[in-house]
């Protein structure tokens, strides 16, 4: 395989997020540094070919757990390349292959060398994104105590320092992307912070203290292993709160009682109940329920007189709760893929305000459906009719036949008169009325007949 062919192969690798790169008994001499934008690899087969050394860019693959050498002609490795194999599980090696110890490498970090260089300059804004950044220096946050906003998202950093808690203006802190398992409780002392993003990481919990953060506004944990979430979030007085793919199995009590929450995102989890407590996010406009297990909906959601965006997608509802015309503000209503959803409460339609409401019209019963495909305005008109419509027990009933045949006479057998033999025919046409009882109500059927006069 020749260079172009493998930088083919690199290419088609990195698009689809490869995981395993083969190239044992390539015959190969040499490997391009493009090895390195294949970031999703974890195990790399390079066993029984030519190879003397390997390209300084393997080192940024920052899940690789699995390297396979063997069979190749590797003495030792060179001076700072294996230091940031942090990730690394198993490496395979002939017995004659030897790594230098990493007490004995002396090389400056490039992305810490870059912090070092804002932190001369004062500068209120550090953004260090992607940079192979593995740790944060505990003596580094003495040195940017001006600091503002903070991203060093999309790096390899596996924990914060409790020196963080140095930056006492830092009002946004965004390390998404990262391989952060736990947060410095230290971090609560930073009593300007308004925005954290840690997204994609793998967090369990927050700090304990989290609620001391008095002017936090928007808390981002979409994609982490959050297990628990401590009473003390409830203090927050959160605008923003994301807890989507985040594993979990029922709404912790402390989210809905978080004073001012506007906009909270629990999509993508295995939420199977939303308790009634749900009332308590007064101040709630956004409200993402996608991709979950739910099956109802408490009375209390119709509280929410705030809610303009409602998302619940993809869950097993087979019914709305008729409170749910209680959300007077609500504007964007999702209900899609719910497959046992068959029809809407007749209270819906008093909700005027929405312009967006999406379901699967293939589980709908009819005439939804087709009134679907008019338009939002014109299923609600419809569920409107419903609810403003008084029931009616009245029919009419039609005799039309030829003459002679005994219509008129069925319709004097059901008003309880005795036959009369010889009637006369019926010119023209008769109208009467029949009324009978309806079950036990106290409801009766009025049928208005009209006895047409025999036709030829």
């Amino acid at each position: 395989m020749n260079n172009e062919e493998l930088l083919q192969l690199f290419d088609r690798s990195k698009k689809a997020n490869a995981r395993t790169l083969n190239l044992s008994g390539m015959d190969l001499a040499e490997i391009p540094s493009e090895i390195g934008q294949i970031t999703t690899l974890e195990e790399i087969r390079l066993d029984h070919n030519r190879l003397s050394n390997l390209p300084m860019s393997i080192r940024e693959l920052p899940y690789l757990r699995v390297l396979r050498l063997q069979g190749n002609s590797f003495g030792t490795f060179p001076r700072g390349m294996m230091q940031f194999f942090d990730s690394l599980e198993t490496i395979y090696l002939d017995p004659g292959n030897r790594i230098e110890p990493k007490c004995e490498i002396v090389e400056v970090d490039k992305a810490i060398s870059q912090l070092l260089s804002f932190a001369d300059k004062k500068s209120p804004s550090v953004v260090l994104q992607n940079s192979g950044l593995r740790r944060l220096p505990t003596d580094i946050c003495k040195k940017l105590k001006s600091l503002r906003h903070l991203d060093l998202s999309w790096n390899q950093l596996k924990e914060i320092p409790s020196s963080i808690s140095e930056l006492t203006k830092l009002q946004t802190l965004r390390l998404s992307g990262n391989r952060i398992s736990q947060l410095p409780e230290e971090l609560c002392d930073l009593e300007n912070l308004r925005e954290i993003h840690v997204d994609s990481n793998e967090l369990l919990t927050l700090p304990e203290r989290i609620g001391a953060l008095s002017k936090l506004q928007m808390l981002q944990l979409r994609k982490n292993k959050i297990q628990t979430l401590p009473k003390s979030l409830a203090d927050l007085r959160l605008h923003e709160l994301d807890l989507s793919e985040v594993q979990l199995e029922e709404v912790p009590k402390s989210v809905f009682r978080i004073n001012g929450l506007r906009r909270l995102n629990l999509c993508m989890n295995q939420i199977a109940q939303i308790p009634d407590d749900c009332a308590l996010a007064a101040n709630l406009e956004s409200l993402d329920l996608s991709q979950n297990r739910i099956r109802s909906l408490p009375p209390s959601i119709g509280k929410l007189i705030r809610l303009r965006s409602l998302n619940l997608s993809n869950n097993f509802l087979a019914e709305l709760p008729v409170e749910i015309a209680g959300l007077v503000s609500l504007g964007s209503l999702d209900v899609s893929a719910n497959r046992d959803l068959r029809s809407f409460p007749d209270a819906l339609g008093a909700l005027r305000g929405i312009y967006r409401l999406t379901a699967s019209s293939s589980y709908l019963d009819d005439p939804l459906p087709e009134l679907m495909k008019r338009g939002t305005d014109a299923l609600l008109a419809y569920l409107r009719s419903l609810s403003e419509s008084e029931e009616q027990f009245e029919a009419k009933m039609l005799l039309v036949g030829e003459g002679n045949v005994g219509k008129t006479s069925l319709v004097g057998r059901l008003q309880g008169e005795s036959f009369i033999p010889d009637r006369d025919t019926t010119h023209g046409i008769e109208i009467g009325k029949l009324e009978f009882p309806i079950g036990d109500s106290d409801h009766r059927l009025v049928l208005n007949t009209w006895d047409f006069g025999g036709q030829e």
